[in-house]
């Protein structure tokens, strides 16, 4: 779970950071992927929101 971020000079994945905090999102695997690499936000949102839809449907 995403509990905060800061984006410097690269907003345009603001909305998807906010999504992923609000929503309590588990990252599974992914965080360890963005504390090394967080330009793979948006990578680790399409996943995340693919596996939460998964377990709904």
């Amino acid at each position: 779970m995403l509990v905060g971020t800061l984006a410097l000079g690269m907003t345009q994945h603001v909305g998807v950071m906010r999504g992923l905090i609000q929503t309590k999102t588990p990252l599974g695997k992914w965080k360890d992927v963005l504390m090394e690499d967080p330009h793979q936000i948006m990578s680790a949102y399409l996943a995340c929101a693919q596996d939460a839809s998964r377990r709904i449907g």
